[in-house]
């Protein structure tokens, strides 16, 4: 990758020097990712802008600071919406990409870095449309929900509403367990994501749709909505449990299916 310092590991080079985790000062509880930057000529440097504390912040998003870049810290913002055609590919890209680590590592080991190199964006473009790491994979259950949404088959004539609800998300889980560490990282970052964090990624509007359209539910009422919330909870709850290794997968499917019965008999009928 242009511009980055040679890594060793062993005494072998390996291309990338390694993420070195250091505390921000002045905020006990922020953490921020750095690695180091091979710096060429100042005339071939890209125009930065001073930035607090003696920090220099270029065109590509990297913080730099002593020889060494840092790459922007997620902020307390709302992401940007990808509009055109080719910010929307970028958008894709790395939605894959995370997809992609968060299969292999597991949330807690991924860096940012990792996931925008191998999208091929700038850190700073990825950190524009995903402030933070809860943010992305937040983002990446919601567009998992929304394939899902397409792929699915509303109620059929003689059905129970339950039933149909319990079959998708029976198949849903099935498809999601497929790669266990990426269900944990997006379960684990959608309950730590703050209400309001992300209104445009919020996955549970998705679910909610998702639920009452296979309901053939059409005019949902606040009680309706109430009762999907609780049905989302509890799957959430379920899938949690069966990636833990508490339950089996044949436990996790048939707790589904008895909670669906119970918490969905009244979807679609007027309150009492």
């Amino acid at each position: 990758m242009p511009g980055w310092a040679a890594g060793r590991h062993g005494g072998v080079d390996i291309g990338l020097a390694s993420p070195v985790v250091t505390r921000l000062p002045g905020d006990p509880n922020a953490w921020e990712d750095t690695a180091e930057r091979r710096a060429g000529p100042r005339s071939s440097r890209s125009p930065a802008a001073a930035a607090p504390g003696g920090r220099i912040v270029g065109e590509n998003g990297l913080i730099t600071r002593g020889g060494a870049a840092v790459p922007r810290v997620a902020e307390n913002r709302a992401p940007a919406t990808p509009s055109s055609p080719a910010q929307q590919e970028r958008y894709r890209r790395i939605l894959r990409a995370a997809a992609d680590h968060g299969a292999e590592h597991g949330l807690d080991r991924i860096q940012m870095l990792d996931v925008a190199r191998d999208a091929g964006v700038a850190i700073a473009t990825l950190y524009r449309y995903f402030p933070s790491k809860t943010i992305l994979f937040t983002a990446l259950l919601r567009s998992q929900i929304e394939q899902l949404d397409r792929m699915s088959v509303p109620v059929e004539p003689g059905q129970e509403p339950a039933e149909a609800v319990a079959r998708v998300l029976v198949d849903a889980a099935r498809r999601l367990l497929e790669r266990p560490r990426l269900a944990q990282a997006m379960l684990q970052s959608n309950n730590a994501t703050v209400a309001g964090e992300s209104p445009n990624m919020a996955a549970a509007v998705e679910f909610a749709e998702l639920i009452l359209r296979v309901a053939g539910v059409a005019d949902a009422s606040d009680h309706d909505r109430r009762l999907v919330r609780l049905i989302e909870q509890t799957w959430y709850g379920v899938l949690t449990s069966q990636l833990n290794g508490h339950i089996t997968a044949a436990e996790a499917e048939a707790d589904t299916v008895l909670a669906c019965r119970l918490l969905l008999a009244e979807l679609g009928r007027p309150a009492r």
